[in-house]
């Protein structure tokens, strides 16, 4: 994924693409049915399912600008954009966003963790969502160094998420 769209290589290391055109690429993810779902920066979600292309925006629910995906439990993807959290399909889960309970739409970060919680993080935050329902929030009064959190991630290798703890100190 690069700024200008998504690129792949051949097996003879020759560049094809761009498959997903002017837009930022900025996160992608392989479900469990092994389809590759793209987010963007302003051209919704892509998903690459048996050779085929197709775009989710805002006819199918999504935003615009797409900037996280996650699998639940389940292997449902979800995304996280600029204007909250939701589940695909849209029955099978939910839509989080300011209207609903979360702290802001604006979101900088989203995981699952392995017991199913949902985490985001935002401008105004961190939320946490259990069981489709939104159980806690967090900023600065709360012992964060900031409200704004826009790390994109951390990843261990095997492709494990850090697991939180408190006595944990990053250098």
């Amino acid at each position: 994924g690069t700024t200008d769209g998504l690129y792949s290589f051949t097996d003879q290391n020759e560049v094809e693409g761009p498959h997903v055109r002017d837009t930022r690429i900025l996160s992608m993810m392989i479900d469990r049915d092994d389809n590759l779902w793209v987010a963007t920066g302003n051209r919704g979600a892509w998903r690459l399912a048996d050779g085929t292309w197709s775009n989710y925006g805002p006819e199918q629910g999504f935003d615009r600008q797409v900037r996280f995906i996650d699998l639940d439990l389940e292997g449902r993807p979800w995304f996280g954009g600029d204007r909250g959290v939701w589940s695909f399909p849209a029955s099978a889960g939910a839509r989080f966003d300011a209207s609903n309970g979360l702290m802001s739409d604006n979101i900088f970060l989203m995981r699952f963790a392995p017991d199913g919680q949902l985490w985001v993080g935002h401008n105004a935050g961190l939320d946490l969502i259990k069981d489709n329902e939104i159980i806690a929030h967090f900023d600065n009064r709360d012992g964060l160094a900031d409200n704004e959190l826009n790390v994109a991630e951390i990843r261990l290798s095997l492709g494990q998420a850090l697991p939180y703890r408190r006595d944990l100190r990053l250098r």
